[in-house]
């Protein structure tokens, strides 16, 4: 144990281990990336089906459905590929770093 002005103090170590799960974390990240650009793909031509088939047989409805699938398709992807950056920024801004 170590003594600090007589009082016993604690080491802190670091928890090598938490990084160890934090590097896990971001090779899962880097799956669900792929999976979201196939179903953002899937998305964008699924709505642009539909946008068209409302269009041309004149239900207002299904082709406003259809430009809401295309632009959540468009923009999903670009929030999945920042969300690695964002998890660094949070894991950095909450230890202090």
């Amino acid at each position: 144990m170590l003594v600090v002005c007589g009082l016993p103090a604690r080491v802190l170590l670091p928890d090598v281990d938490l990084w160890q799960e934090i590097a896990g974390l971001f090779g899962l990240i880097g799956g669900v990336q792929a999976v979201v650009l196939v179903a953002a793909t899937a998305g964008v031509i699924l709505g642009a089906v539909l946008w068209s088939v409302g269009h041309t047989t004149g239900l207002g409805g299904v082709a406003k459905a259809g430009k809401l699938a295309v632009a959540g398709s468009l923009l999903v992807p670009v929030v999945a590929m920042a969300l690695p950056g964002w998890i660094g920024w949070i894991i950095g801004t909450l230890s202090g770093g």
